[in-house]
Order: C-alpha cells, then structure tokens, then sequence
C-alpha cells in the first residue's frame, strides 16, 4: 500500500513493510517532529508521513499498523553478529578450507564468493552467515531489524523499539566482545585468494546512520554510544576509500554498473552524516558521470542488461542500480549537489530511466525482445524474451514483491522493493520530472 505524499519539490511515495494497532501506540510520547540530518531518507519526507498519521490519514494509518507489525517481530529477534559464526569457523579443518589462517579473527566480517579463485562454482558459498546478519534478507540482521524499529519508534513513541534497535547498533559498533571489525576485506572471498571484492555486501549500511538519528530523542543509546558509532564508521569510511578494496570498487575502470552507484552513495551518505563535506561532494559530483554512462536516451541500463553473473536479472540489476543512483541522489542534496535535476547528453535523468521500469513492474508489458544480456562465461547473449514468454527470472518476482511503482503525466513515485520489510520508500524525485 502507498500514500503519496507532497513536501515541498519533492513527491515521494511512504511505503511502510509489514502489527498492531496504532491506537494504543498514541498514548505514548511521541519524539519530536524534527529529527536530525538523514543521509537515506529526507527529513521532509518523514515529518510529513508522521504529521499525516496525526491527522488520521487512512492509508497512512493503516502503512504504520503494518510496521508496528514488523517492529513487534523484531522485539523478539535474536541478535546476531560477525562473531555469531565462530562455531561455524571451529568446525574440523573448516578455516584451513576457506584458506584462512588458524588465527583468524572472527571480528572480521567474511562471506564467500560464488566461485572460486580458479573460476568454478562454490558449492559452499553459504555457508557462512554474515551477509544474513548484516543484511537481515532471509534472517533477523542489522540493517532489517534497525530499520524497522527505528521508524516504528519515530512513529510510536514506543521505547521498546528504539531499546532494541540500540542494542543492534551496540552490537555490530561498540561492544568489543561483538562489534565487526571496521572493514570488508573479506566480503566476497574468493577461496583461494587471499582477500574478496564484496563491499556491495554493505551497500545499504548507511541505513544504520539513520536509525541513530531516529531513535536519538529516547536516550537507548547513550553519548559514548553514539561517539563510538561515529568513530566506527570514520574508520570504515578510510577504508573504504584508501584500501585496495574500497579502491577497486570506487574505479570505473572495474566497476561502472550498480557497484559503482552503491559505493559511492556509502560514501557520501556516510562522509556527510560525519562532517566531511568536501569528501561527500567530491564523490557527489560523481554521480553525472555514473549518470552519463548508464542511462541511456530511452532509459534502458546497458551495464545492467548485460550485468554478469550466473542467474542474473536484467530487471532486478536496473532496478538495483536505479535504486543506488537515487540513494547516492538523496545524501548529494546534502552537500548541495543535485542529481535528481542533472540531464545527461543523451538527454536521459533518473527519471528516464524510472519511466522505463514502471510497466514492467506493475506487470502491464513484458520487456521488448531488444533487451538482452550476456553469460560472463560464454558470452552468450540471453534474450529475455525467448520464444514470445519473459525470462524465467523476470516472471518470478512478482509485483508485491518488487514494491508498487506509479507515474502520471508530471510526476514520477516509486517505492523500494519489499524485499527486505525496509519502512520508508528511498526511490524520491522532483516534482515534474
């Protein structure tokens, strides 16, 4: 369900996933308004959902029902961190097989490739957990639980949540005993080589930024909780644009497709939520040329028809990419660079490119014959359609699943994909566009 939304230039859809009934949330003191600086969502967008509710809009307070749903699940999650996999690691000969030395420490975050570094097929490549309890994509995790109950809490007023979403955050960033090392060096590993290229893993992180400034009026986290965070994510953000890894993933040279948007929005979002400006808008004033060289006039993402791996989906890599680019937009406006205005000289923006996806989503066209991409091993082109019926991949993700998408004649909302209970919608653009 959407309720769109009107806050000054920009039209935003509030799309809230997944318990209770808010009426017996009102009794409790709700925070204020006005909370401070978000780096992936805007704060006129929350303030109006939130000044919407209190005038007893309908679908808004039927959206915030189902997140007191969620919220309430999560109350009850188990919280898990980098070290939840150590038994995993004690297991006979399992470090040794992974090609990890003896003193690993399980401080550091680590998921496995799906190939090996000699180009076969790890069959093995989940069996670590990490990635689940970061994310949060198929069990309780980070990213999922933190964001959840933080927006439950701005709306409620309910300490439980804000409780509970700061012992998430005291877990992954402050508690020596399980806090995560403050890097990904063995995100994605490769067995067989001696480091992985997973920063993606992260792409969403900056999420956690904004749960501490949701919940920053109930005192769950306390001042040396929040300096903490901060010098947890001060580290990362050095490593993420000083080691080979964060390097790699930041040149265009590699990287020019979803993985270069999201890398960038990481480091924008979180140099601007930290003070550093003129970092977050060096890497900001990216954004044109990621712009400039994906989005091509009739909208379509070349990188992403063609994106790579085993398996891959067209649709749900554009998507994805769309989804960075807009994210990278939102912490830009921060240090005053506008992406969602700039027009490439193709004569495409983001909303172009938001204007192709909409009738696939909502399920009305299946995608042309034209668009096609390329197995990474054989070079095959896989056309999408094939024999008159849409890929396979396509026609497995349903519309409930990919988050409702809408246009009109001057106005363009969308709504991030439900595929993780994320509360707020992140696709924004101006009005108009």
């Amino acid at each position: 369900m959407s309720q769109k939304l009107l806050f000054g230039p920009v039209l935003a859809v509030l799309v809230i996933a997944s318990l209770a009934d808010v009426g017996s949330a009102k009794a409790a003191s709700l925070p204020p308004t006005q909370v401070p600086q978000l780096v992936t969502m805007t704060n006129t967008g929350v303030v109006a959902s939130r000044n919407l509710l209190a005038a007893g809009d309908s679908a808004t307070v039927s959206n915030v029902n189902s997140l007191v749903a969620s919220a309430n699940t999560a109350l009850n999650d188990p919280i898990t961190t980098v070290v939840t996999k150590v038994p995993i690691l004690q297991q006979p000969g399992m470090l040794a097989s992974l090609d990890l030395p003896a003193n690993f420490d399980p401080h550091e975050y680590l998921s496995l490739n799906t190939y090996l570094a000699n180009g076969q097929g790890n069959p093995n490549a989940s069996e670590i957990p990490d990635i689940n309890y970061l994310q949060g994509s198929s069990t309780p995790g980070l990213i999922t639980d933190t964001a959840t109950l933080s927006v439950a809490y701005y709306f409620t007023g309910n300490q439980a949540y804000a409780t509970q979403a700061a012992a998430w955050l005291r877990a992954w960033f402050v508690t020596p005993a399980t806090r995560m090392n403050p890097n990904l060096t063995y995100a994605q590993l490769k067995v067989g080589d001696s480091s992985g290229q997973g920063v993606i893993d992260a792409h969403s992180l900056p999420q956690v930024l904004d749960a501490v400034s949701l919940i920053s009026s109930s005192n769950a986290l306390s001042a040396d909780d929040v300096s903490s965070i901060k010098s947890w994510f001060s580290q990362y953000l050095t490593w993420l644009t000083t080691s080979t890894q964060g390097q790699t993933e930041g040149n265009t040279s590699v990287y020019f497709n979803n993985r270069a948007s999201w890398y960038r929005a990481q480091v924008v979002a979180i140099a601007a939520y930290l003070g550093q400006t003129n970092l977050a808008e060096t890497y900001a004033n990216q954004g044109t040329t990621l712009i400039d060289h994906q989005i091509a006039a009739d909208g379509t993402q070349s990188e992403e028809l063609i994106r790579g791996q085993q398996g891959a989906d067209p649709w749900n890599y554009s998507y994805l990419n769309l989804e960075g680019l807009t994210e990278l937009g939102i912490a830009a406006q921060l240090v005053n660079v506008d992406l969602f205005s700039y027009t490439n000289p193709a004569g495409a923006n983001l909303a172009t490119a938001l204007r192709l996806l909409v009738p696939y989503a909502e399920g009305t066209v299946a995608w042309p014959n034209g668009l096609t991409f390329k197995d990474p091993k054989t070079g095959a082109i896989d056309p999408v359609i094939q024999n008159g019926t849409p890929h396979l991949s396509l026609v497995n993700l349903p519309v409930a699943q990919l988050g409702r998408v809408y246009t009109t004649d001057t106005t363009i909302q969308a709504a991030r994909p439900l595929l993780k209970p994320v509360p707020l919608a992140r696709l924004e653009f101006p009005a108009g566009s």
